[in-house]
């Protein structure tokens, strides 16, 4: 089934978007930025896996600066395992709008 997580605005504060169930597997097809603000704002996402916390050892985007009133697109395929999660802040509140698409397999 595809299905689309929106969580709406980024906060300094990470946060969990996507997180795949138990009986689960996850295909994420694309992860869609769009700054929203006048300035620049740093955008940090993480795919932890199951058991782990978000560090820099588990970043796929680590203090990568989107422009302003720019749209930033990652259509490189990964894959979730049961209890992985995807986790995104930036470095200013409300600013930077997320889109995940992503094929979920239930088992």
């Amino acid at each position: 089934m595809l299905k689309r997580y929106a969580p709406g605005n980024l906060t300094t504060n990470s946060a969990t978007i996507v997180s795949c169930g138990q009986n689960q597997r996850i295909t994420v097809k694309s992860m869609w930025f769009a700054n929203t603000h006048s300035g620049n704002v740093s955008l940090y996402v993480n795919h932890v896996p199951s058991g782990n916390v978000a560090s820099t050892a588990n970043s796929l985007v680590y203090n990568n600066d989107i422009s302003s009133h720019t749209t930033v697109i990652f259509d490189n395929e990964f894959y979730m395992e049961p209890g992985d999660t995807i986790e995104a802040y930036a470095s200013a509140a409300s600013h930077i709008a997320m889109f995940v698409y992503a094929e979920v397999f239930e088992q």
